[in-house]
């Protein structure tokens, strides 16, 4: 084995080769030290991360001395005799400044781990898929020796959440969840139910093409002004208000919202109250029955003129595969599901509608799709196949995004493909602008600002290009104004 030392210090060249002197003299087989912008400095791993089977493995060491640093020299080299084919693993330790991570409260930040401790990882590497197994527990095995050796709890410690594949991969409970994020475990529920109810970040079949949806269709305040407040309490109630002036109609909507939480027992309830006088209420039980089962029940009632509905949903979720089942109870009833299936970053869905009145199936739809880090694409079937849909998604870098998305109807009297193209850009951490252009020739502008945490506004305007001054031009204005608290 070799032993390499990659250090790094914010600071010009002088600076820097006197605070590595010490390594330099040493006499290293190679140095290629030298002043480099800190992003080539996140990418200095890369090569190491070409496809092939790889597992990660991190503990924390409590303590820093020699101990741990000859177990790892001794147990790395003993599995890299006994097992050939993993001849591109490595160990790494990483010393960071522990005073200044632990100099941030624990509830601050979803990161629970603050105490000053340091990093160590075994990462394996692979080709052969019969070395799994054998991988796997020569990997934990190790990472278990380097912990004994600087006396770490093994119980508890998972090690930096970044570096857990190992552990989150065979944990079948929320046990690794709960070390992962300590004390801060029952905030980050409550956080994700406020901020990605809907779960947007795993792919049911609505969710397919989502970020190519969400750049071209979000953040646009074009046909009126909205304004939106919420405030929460400390005992897990949340109160809404919102409210839209339609710019076309000059109407006025709105509802009046509250929403309580217990994230221990997976209980959501919501009632809300609009200005249409629609009483609607939803109540959502998640993890008790079985663990990915979300079920809710979604209902309303208008009660001057008796008008109600109701609508059964069941949500299951596994790695690779996530399912969804539908029953609107008073209309048909109907029962809809779909499906969606993945594996290496390509996603296969379907969903179908069935009629227990007419005993039919009345709508159908597919799609496939495949995601990666920077960009996504999805092909959709719709209305029974008589609609396609394509679009892609591209984050061109770290600032700007890029997507589109084409529509052709088998069913439509006028030809054609709809395509629409559109960009965002952010200008700081609190500000953005996004463009978009269809083949109608509508332009649409916006823009977003963060004033403060919890304040934020939006303006955004769409410009009939084909017919600037005519008097059945397009144009659109409108804003909005969200207050959080």
């Amino acid at each position: 084995p070799a032993v390499v030392f990659i250090g790094f210090k914010n600071s010009d060249a002088a600076e820097g080769e006197a605070a590595f002197k010490g390594f330099v003299e040493l006499g290293p087989l190679e140095n290629v030290s030298g002043m480099i912008p800190y992003e080539k400095l996140n990418t200095m791993l890369d090569s190491y991360n070409v496809p092939g089977h790889r597992l990660h493995w991190g503990v924390h060491l409590e303590r820093l001395d020699l101990k741990p640093f000859k177990k790892a020299l001794e147990g790395f080299t003993n599995l890299l005799s006994e097992h050939p084919e993993a001849a591109s693993s490595f160990v790494s330790f990483e010393f960071h400044h522990t005073d200044k991570i632990a100099s941030v409260p624990t509830e601050a930040t979803a990161f629970a781990h603050r105490a000053p401790v340091y990093n160590a990882l075994v990462t394996t590497q692979w080709e052969k898929a019969a070395f799994t197994a054998v991988a796997q527990a020569a990997t934990r095995e190790l990472a278990d020796t380097i912990a004994k050796a600087a006396s770490t709890d093994l119980a508890t410690n998972i090690g930096y959440p970044n570096y857990a594949d190992g552990v989150a991969g065979q944990n079948k409970t929320d046990t690794y969840s709960k070390l992962a994020f300590g004390a801060n475990y029952e905030r980050m529920q409550e956080v994700k139910k406020m901020y990605d109810p809907e779960s947007v970040f795993s792919k049911w079949f609505a969710d397919l093409g989502k970020s190519s949806n969400d750049l071209l269709t979000k953040d646009f305040p074009i046909f009126g002004t909205s304004l939106e407040i919420k405030t929460k309490t400390p005992s897990n109630v949340t109160f809404k208000v919102a409210g839209t002036r339609d710019n076309k109609t000059y109407g006025i909507s709105g509802d009046l919202e509250g929403k309580y939480s217990d994230p221990k027992n997976g209980l959501t309830f919501t009632q809300a109250w609009t200005t249409a006088n629609v009483l609607r209420t939803t109540v959502e039980l998640e993890n008790q029955i079985a663990k990915g089962l979300k079920l809710d029940l979604n209902t309303s009632l208008l009660p001057e003129t008796g008008g109600k509905s109701a609508i059964v949903n069941a949500a299951y979720k596994q790695p690779g595969l996530h399912s969804r089942a539908v029953i609107d109870l008073f209309r048909g009833p109907t029962f809809t599901a779909d499906t969606v299936v993945g594996r290496d970053g390509f996603l296969l869905g379907a969903e179908a509608t069935y009629d227990v009145t007419s005993g039919k199936i009345t709508r159908y739809a597919t799609a496939l799709g495949f995601s990666a880090p920077e960009y996504a694409v999805t092909i959709h079937g719709l209305g029974n196949l008589s609609t396609y849909a394509a679009s892609y998604y591209h984050r061109v870098s770290r600032d700007v995004e890029a997507g589109a998305k084409a529509i052709y109807d088998t069913k439509s009297t006028t030809g054609g493909i709809a395509l629409e193209v559109g960009a965002k850009a952010y200008l700081d951490s609190a500000a953005f602008v996004k463009a978009k252009i269809n083949n109608s020739s509508i332009l649409s502008l916006a823009y977003t600002q963060v004033l403060r945490p919890g304040v934020k506004a939006q303006f955004g305007i769409a410009i009939d290009t084909a017919n600037l001054a005519g008097e059945k031009a397009a144009h659109k204005v409108g804003a909005n104004f969200t207050f959080e608290g």
